[in-house]
């Protein structure tokens, strides 16, 4: 038991033990967050994936690929917590948003629409990177708001265009 203190800080932890299939997911996992992992906490996002077992920890997340050696000492630092931004969207997290944004601005409830799509991230998360991203007006995305059609719109950009020629 004291080898295993040793070995994993001194905190009295034992060692979590991992099935041949958990070892497999760990390692597809990986895999899948290692292009991200200048963006997120990967060990934690492994540890929200792991679906063969629901009791490993980021911790045990992290012990595990350095004992499978999944990345060496001179890229260790991936594997460093991250401290968690709430505006923390990934490259293609808001190419998806700009899609989904332009798919449904003209529906009654356009969040709620998005938010279906990207479920990870809250109602209020999204309308602040639409907000950020796209300069998309807070009041442009309440339910309650008077909707266009896309028609009206193309046909009102029209006639301003007419009139800012015609001045």
């Amino acid at each position: 038991s004291s080898g295993i203190n040793a070995e994993y800080g001194g905190r009295g932890k034992q060692a979590v033990q991992w099935t041949a299939a958990e070892e497999s997911e760990l390692r597809t996992l990986f895999e899948k967050w290692l292009d991200k992992a200048d963006a997120v906490d990967i060990c934690d996002m492994i540890a929200q994936d792991m679906t063969t077992s629901g009791d490993k920890q980021r911790m045990d997340v992290k012990r595990k690929i350095l004992e499978l050696n999944l990345v060496g000492s001179e890229n260790a630092d991936i594997l460093k917590k991250k401290p968690k931004s709430k505006a923390d969207w990934l490259p293609d997290e808001r190419s998806a948003l700009r899609s989904l944004y332009e798919e449904f601005q003209y529906e009654k409830d356009p969040v709620a629409l998005i938010q279906e799509k990207l479920d990870t991230k809250s109602r209020r998360k999204i309308i602040k990177e639409l907000e950020v991203m796209m300069g998309v007006r807070k009041a442009d995305l309440d339910p309650e708001r008077c909707i266009w059609t896309r028609d009206e719109d193309e046909e009102l950009k029209i006639l301003y265009e007419h009139k800012s020629e015609t001045h």
